[in-house]
């Protein structure tokens, strides 16, 4: 028996399965993988797309929450000092804690020491204050919740000749984010 057709048969059979692999399956499934990869590039594309748009959603949202927030804070630390806004606000809380506000005095502020510290201006101030103990106590309540920020560093209290005037001295800074002109 002749083998030679057989054999030239299955190298023919062979070199027809290569070449299909070579030239149609191979590229094809390259092709396929790469196809693969753009959808799933595009699938996490779109993906941080939506979340970009849900937070956007949410800030709009959000967005007169925090203007209002903005505006409190800029009532606590505005642009300037505005020592004479201060002054009022001091005399207002005084007459309605019944106390008697002896002096307020702001000091310069010291710009040499770093006061200024992240954009903002640390104005010191003395307040000396005369009143009963339950008048300073509401004093320094309605000191503690005034828009404006103010921090108290430091306070001495003295009772007069009989103990029911009390004559109290704060050191306290108040805040802005340019120092005053």
């Amino acid at each position: 028996m002749n083998r030679r057709p057989l054999l030239v048969g299955v190298g023919g059979a062979i070199v027809i399965a290569l070449a299909w692999y070579a030239f149609l399956w191979s590229p094809q499934t390259k092709a396929l993988a790469k196809g693969r990869r753009d959808a799933a590039a595009a699938e996490a594309k779109l993906a941080k797309t939506r979340a970009a748009a849900v937070r956007e959603r949410v800030a709009a949202k959000d967005e007169p929450a925090q203007k209002a927030q903005l505006d409190v804070l800029k009532a606590a630390i505005p642009d300037d000092a505005a020592v004479g806004s201060f002054i009022l606000e001091a005399n207002d809380i005084a007459a309605k804690s019944g106390v008697s506000l002896m002096s307020i005095a702001p000091r310069p502020v010291d710009t040499k020491k770093g006061s200024a510290t992240a954009g903002l201006v640390a104005v010191p101030v003395s307040i000396a204050a005369q009143g009963s103990y339950p008048q300073i106590i509401d004093f320094l309540g309605r000191l503690q919740h005034l828009r404006r920020l103010v921090v108290v560093d430091g306070m001495s209290a003295h009772a007069g000749g009989d103990g029911s005037r009390i004559t109290m001295t704060l050191t306290a800074r108040m805040f802005a984010t340019k120092a005053a002109s």
